[in-house]
């Protein structure tokens, strides 16, 4: 009789304690974000890695899940952005989707471009590394992005069973940069420098950024007048851009009017949670994180990212950011923020200190 008592507690108590191990498992998978068990601060990293290498790993999987979770996330609010945050691929969409995914056969390669979050240095290897140019140095900014069109398939021009080969076969990636020194950057490089693509850009955009952001008539004659070029473009300011590209909302018609691929919201270029990128590089690390791609996907060492760039802007430095930043409202730089909040979100970025001293000193 005591044997079967001892068997019948032992068999409630290993009942009780896997339903406690199953709740507590729930609870945990509800009530803590997903990336919390997984994020790994400096300190873990000095226990747990004695490498480079490892301490990189461990950084691009911090990144990845946090994206996933902020993906999960987001993906009941979907509809109330613009553009879309995609989760799943619809063969009608494929161009927009897809197309700015770069493919690579020589070396298994798919690289999502963003402008602005240095793309012409990639395209420069890329056409280097295919044997299609003997210099990165002998290609111009314009001729890399025009040699690169030209020569390198998108994954929006294959069929969808053959693009999603190509996704699981293929080492995939992509570079992304703080939202704020993005915009500036594009600003300063597009309506600042004077280059002849900057010429041809000017000639297509200032007038319309004029006179969207106008308040009247009388000050839109005006600032046509006062504000022309001697190349007969306008000179464009960046309160006036700033203003032109963050204003209208979740507008849909107004925003596509006003988008351009060098402002348009990073997440939009790549929409990375449809796509499981390998890795997600960093502009503040460029060529440590290009370093390691690179490596990780077995190419040549002699093949490397560039060590050059033209037409720096700076945009970066907090000195650059504040110069031009403090010249907006508190509203305006709220706007901006508002404008690419998802990006922020995805990415994990934070509002850059002096943008955030900025904010709180100014009133209006």
């Amino acid at each position: 009789m005591s044997r079967w008592w001892v068997y019948f507690v032992c068999c409630v108590l290993t009942t009780l304690a896997t339903t406690v191990v199953f709740v507590n498992q729930r609870i945990g998978a509800i009530v803590v974000p997903l990336f919390a068990e997984s994020r790994v601060n400096g300190a873990e990293l000095e226990d747990t890695c004695r490498n480079r290498s490892c301490r990189w790993e461990k950084e691009q999987e911090s990144r990845k899940i946090q994206l996933r979770d902020a993906c999960s996330a987001f993906r009941m609010e979907t509809g109330t952005y613009y553009p879309p945050l995609v989760y799943q691929y619809d063969a009608l969409n494929q161009p927009k989707t897809l197309n700015n995914l770069y493919v690579i056969p020589s070396h298994r390669l798919i690289y999502c471009s963003i402008p602005k979050v240095s793309s012409t240095s990639w395209k420069r290897l890329f056409l280097k590394m295919s044997n299609i140019s003997d210099s990165m140095e002998a290609i111009g900014q314009a001729q890399s992005h025009a040699i690169a069109k030209q020569n390198f398939r998108t994954l929006a021009s294959y069929p969808a069973h053959e693009a999603r080969k190509l996704l699981a076969a293929y080492t995939t990636f992509f570079f992304v940069r703080d939202p704020f020194a993005r915009l500036l950057s594009a600003y300063q490089d597009k309506f600042q420098n004077d280059y002849p693509a900057s010429k041809v850009f000017r000639r297509t955009w200032s007038e319309k950024i004029i006179r969207f952001t106008a308040p009247s008539p009388a000050v839109l004659g005006k600032r046509l007048r006062t504000q022309r070029r001697n190349d007969g473009t306008l000179n464009v300011t960046f309160s006036q851009f700033a203003r032109f590209v963050s204003l209208g909302g979740d507008d849909a018609k107004a925003q596509k009017k006003r988008g351009n691929v060098h402002w348009i919201p990073m997440y939009a270029m790549c929409q990375p949670c449809l796509i499981d990128y390998d890795y997600i590089g960093h502009y503040d690390s460029v060529r440590t994180d290009a370093d390691f791609i690179l490596t990780s996907a077995g190419v040549d060492r002699a093949l490397r990212f560039p060590n050059f760039t033209t037409n720096p802007t700076g945009s970066s430095n907090p000195s650059t950011l504040f110069r031009y930043y403090s010249t907006l409202t508190k509203y305006e730089i709220e706007d901006v923020y508002k404008h690419f909040s998802l990006d922020f979100d995805l990415f994990s970025f934070e509002i850059p200190t002096v943008i955030s001293h900025l904010f709180d000193r100014k009133n209006v």
